[in-house]
């Protein structure tokens, strides 16, 4: 359950932060590539990032309501779904936050209202969620559920 939380939001974390920013001075530190896309103070409507493979296959795809960045540091998200694609239909994650505040200099997500992992045979959701993704360690906390859900039975009548 939770390492499957986890791993939801490393990648979403991965997507989000095209770059390392290092613990260096302000004076210093390069903005990380979505810093530079996303202009202080002003909110960004109907945003999507797709990622892609090597191959050309896209990996995953990111969404999110609006999204402003607030200051040098934080940038905050409404209503963002994040979904990976795997090489099946079944292999289908999603990720929804109803908001999130990711600091770019930690790079440490955090949402404080009911997130939600899903797949096609489980549900986790928890009051809150924290992820570093430096040291790739998360934690969802309070209320979290998770529900199992059956496999569809492989039709075996089929004619060939």
């Amino acid at each position: 359950m939770a390492c499957i939380g986890v791993a939801a939001i490393s990648l979403l974390i991965f997507l989000m932060a095209s770059t390392q920013v290092l613990a260096q001075p302000a004076s210093a530190r390069q903005e990380p590539s979505v810093a530079q896309a996303l202009p202080l103070g002003v909110v960004n409507q109907g945003i999507r990032i797709p990622s892609f493979e090597e191959s050309g296959r896209k990996a995953s795809d990111l969404r999110a309501a609006t999204a402003v960045r607030i200051d040098d540091e934080q940038l905050l998200a409404h209503e963002v779904w994040m979904d990976w694609h795997g090489k099946l239909p079944s292999e289908v994650m999603q990720l929804h936050l109803p908001s999130a505040l990711y600091n770019l200099v930690t790079q440490v997500v955090r949402a404080a209202e009911r997130s939600k992992v899903t797949r096609q045979d489980l549900e986790t959701s928890a009051d809150s969620l924290v992820f570093d993704s430096r040291r790739s360690v998360g934690r969802m906390v309070g209320r979290v559920r998770t529900l199992f859900f059956s496999p569809k039975p492989q039709d075996s009548t089929r004619s060939r």
